[in-house]
């Protein structure tokens, strides 16, 4: 990252992963490599997407324990069409939540599917803005009428 940051005045931003990179070998190795991306010269972090603000919170517990203050964003893509979504988690070797699908249960029309995923993503939003997130990094797919709509439930400052 010294190299890439000699080259102008950005800031560089790496990769974060609430339950873990797949391929590490465990929670606190995956802490250990976050502090090194810090170490190296990253700025930030943005996770991948996840559906637990539980898991969020305990990546950012485990990056504090090995001495990384690197601020943490959560990634957050809201579920506007679930098979999409279980296709993307499957992508990353993760599972949406059996609690979130059952959210789903008996929804079949997709403004409402797509209403129901707004209400999650919004609780989820709420939940991490007030256990201290510094932001919220939104996955839109070109698509950002429900991320327009998560910022008005969440009743931000303008």
């Amino acid at each position: 990252m010294g190299l890439i940051k000699s080259l102008g005045d950005f800031g560089v931003g790496v990769a974060a992963f609430p339950e873990g990179h797949r391929e590490a070998v465990s929670l606190d190795a995956d802490a250990h490599v976050m502090k090194a991306k810090a170490d190296a010269g990253a700025d930030f972090a943005v996770t991948e997407l996840f559906f637990r603000p539980a898991d969020y919170l305990a990546l950012v517990e485990r990056c504090v324990a090995v001495g990384s203050t690197m601020p943490i964003i959560p990634g957050i893509m809201p579920i506007t069409n679930l098979g999409q979504i279980k296709r993307f988690a499957e992508l990353s070797g993760r599972e949406v939540p059996p609690e979130v699908v059952a959210r789903f249960e008996g929804v079949t029309e997709p403004a409402d599917v797509r209403k129901v995923g707004v209400e999650i993503a919004t609780e989820m939003c709420d939940a991490l803005l007030g256990q201290g997130a510094p932001g919220l990094h939104f996955y839109t797919l070109n698509r950002s009428r429900a991320t327009s709509d998560i910022y008005a439930a969440l009743d931000l400052p303008a």
